[in-house]
């Protein structure tokens, strides 16, 4: 099963914009959480960006492919087990200068895209979802070791992690 959900991200002229993730979008038509869990058996693969903006020493942009079904599916069940962020999403500090995005797929066909703020919040907008998710240290971890990338090249400013 392949379902496409809609792009919930883009780029404005002072940093990224969120649509429904929690910041009073709309939320009719949006499949609940345990829809999206049960498609983890049709991800099989992994796109993974990282984006800065407004920094003055930015670190690499960062793009990664995990082509490993069975680690491509731990992930996207790993994301969808974060807990919901508490409080309102617009309590979080502003921080727009480094962005994770995630795209699990089904083939070529998109499944759910993600946009990540590993530092403030820590929030984790899932498309699909009204309410943000949140990360933490022990997410962030396993996320470095389930694309391969050292943690000290994932969140190049102990900042961030």
């Amino acid at each position: 099963m392949s379902v496409r959900l809609p792009v919930f991200w883009a780029l404005g002229g002072s940093g990224l914009l969120f649509f429904g993730a929690g910041c009073g979008g709309r939320t009719e038509n949006k499949p609940p959480l345990s829809q999206l869990q049960s498609m983890a058996s049709d991800i099989t693969t992994l796109e993974f960006t990282r984006t800065t903006t407004g920094q003055s020493n930015p670190p690499a942009p960062l793009h990664v492919v995990v082509s490993d079904t069975v680690e491509a599916q731990a992930l996207y069940r790993l994301t969808l087990a974060l807990p919901e962020l508490l409080g309102p999403a617009s309590e979080c500090p502003a921080d727009m200068s480094v962005h994770y995005h995630l795209t699990f797929l089904s083939g070529t066909s998109v499944v759910l895209e993600a946009v990540e703020e590993p530092d403030g919040c820590q929030r984790v907008a899932v498309g699909g979802l009204a309410q943000p998710l949140v990360g933490g240290n022990a997410y962030w971890a396993r996320l470095s070791l389930g694309l391969g990338v050292p943690e000290s090249i994932m969140y190049p400013e102990a900042s961030l992690h």
